[in-house]
């Protein structure tokens, strides 16, 4: 409760591994940089919860999370400033999710990030929202950006969800970059 991480090059706070659980209260976590890095996340069925928190000016992922039993819930907490990967300006996602890991957002507001507010990837993977604000997402270098973005088989939903000033598109669900890729889907 109450910490500030700051300036790590490997990650904020990450909960990694079968049975890990990470809990952040009244924090902030910030300017985390290095390669494919998170300010929050958990992957291998960890499990996170972050409460009345700041996520701010991290690289590449404010909020990842990645394969399955893995769980990350946010609730009254903010996510802005991600900005994408110094070699290639790409990404800087508010929240990536990803391998069929389970994401839910309660009271989250999303600003100022780069490419996508919210990713969906892959079947299994799943997104709840509700009363999320995701606003002004900037293109990455590719020149894409998307508010809430689903894909390969993810799944998002959304109640109470205000999508606001994207470069880009608000909403997109898509299979995938190959024939044949399951279908994504998005109800909001």
């Amino acid at each position: 409760r109450q910490v500030i991480v700051s300036h790590n090059p490997g990650g904020g706070v990450l909960a990694g591994g079968a049975g890990a659980q990470a809990v952040v209260e009244d924090s902030v976590i910030r300017e985390i940089s290095g390669n494919a890095t998170a300010g929050v996340g958990a992957f291998r069925g960890g499990s996170l919860s972050v409460v009345g928190s700041l996520v701010q000016s991290n690289a590449w992922y404010g909020v990842y999370a990645d394969e399955a039993d893995t769980h990350v819930e946010l609730i009254a907490s903010a996510v802005r400033n991600t900005r994408g990967s110094p070699q290639h300006n790409n990404f800087g996602d508010g929240m990536f999710v990803k391998g069929g890991a389970t994401l839910q957002a309660r009271a989250v507001f999303l600003e100022n990030n780069q490419e996508l507010g919210v990713a969906v990837y892959e079947t299994g993977t799943r997104v709840t929202l509700s009363d999320v604000v995701v606003s002004r997402v900037a293109p990455s270098s590719r020149g894409f950006g998307a508010g809430l973005y689903a894909t390969r088989g993810g799944r998002l939903e959304g109640a109470r969800v205000a999508i606001l000033s994207i470069a880009g598109v608000g909403v997109a669900a898509v299979p995938g970059p190959v024939m044949g890729a399951p279908s994504a889907a998005v109800t909001v």
